[in-house]
């Protein structure tokens, strides 16, 4: 039977307790591979409920057997980076540590985030188990912060080169930008997904060239989909589109969450 956590608490950092929900399918099976989605909001929002392209693909990977964490984050009106992607990082912890009282299975972990999102996302993937990045309130650190599995939507990857490309009006919109991503990026890196509007204005698609170039260049797995006529999100695309986007998500967790390989 599917079952809806809400509000579920995995870290508490300061005076602010951060929540993640968590959503599992009603399929029988022996435990359920996470898929554990980021959402954007250019570092100045950090919910987990926004629609943005999170419920399509939700319900999808529900129905093909995947248990959801969607978590909360910090925004940078609170605090400076790298704090968010250390929240993350205990998030996935936490998973690994309730895994048995949810059902999940701790060693298929993947991680999927859309705009600032995906690129905490795909850091969640480039730092792999490393646990450098620590925050106050930091738990479960017997436990490991690593993922086999990313798929970035609409992510940036260079961020001053994003913030060149932006006009005044763009601008506007993004929060002061972190760095770090490129550079770390080994052979190490799980697979990854990445796929981006070909007409993002807000996020211009050279940002999931450079990010799978890198890849590419460090020798790591790594697909890249760039949506015709696609924007920042889902939003305009015709239910043929998004059901293309959607089945091709779940093909690449489908291929990555299941079997003997370890990435973690």
């Amino acid at each position: 039977m599917a079952q809806h956590f809400q509000d579920l608490a995995y870290a508490q950092m300061g005076q602010r307790t951060l929540l993640l929900d968590l959503n599992t399918p009603d399929t029988p099976q022996r435990r359920w591979p996470i898929v554990v989605w980021i959402e954007g909001g250019g570092w100045a929002n950090g919910g987990k409920r926004r629609p943005s392209v999170f419920s399509a693909v939700k319900d999808g990977l529900l129905a093909g057997g995947y248990a959801i964490a969607s978590l909360t984050y910090r925004p940078n009106s609170e605090v400076v980076f790298p704090a968010q992607i250390a929240e993350c990082k205990a998030a996935v912890r936490w998973l690994r540590a309730q895994a048995r009282h949810y059902h999940l299975d701790p060693d298929r972990i993947g991680a999927w985030g859309f705009s600032s999102g995906g690129y905490l996302a795909a850091l969640l993937g480039a730092t792999g188990t490393d646990d450098d990045v620590l925050v106050e309130g930091s738990n479960h650190l017997d436990c490991s912060s690593g993922v086999r599995a990313v798929c970035t939507y609409a992510a940036p990857a260079e961020l001053r080169k994003q913030q060149e490309a932006m006009t005044n009006e763009l601008l506007a919109f993004h929060a002061p930008l972190p760095e770090g991503l490129l550079t770390s990026i080994t052979a190490d890196c799980p697979p990854f997904l990445i796929i981006h509007g070909e007409q993002d204005r807000f996020v211009p698609s050279h940002q999931a060239y450079l990010l799978h170039n890198a890849l590419q260049k460090a020798n790591a797995e790594a697909t890249l989909y760039l949506v015709p006529g696609g924007k920042h999100g889902l939003g305009g695309l015709l239910p043929a589109k998004q059901d293309k986007i959607v089945a091709m998500i779940k093909a690449f967790f489908d291929r990555y969450l299941s079997g003997e390989k370890q990435y973690v």
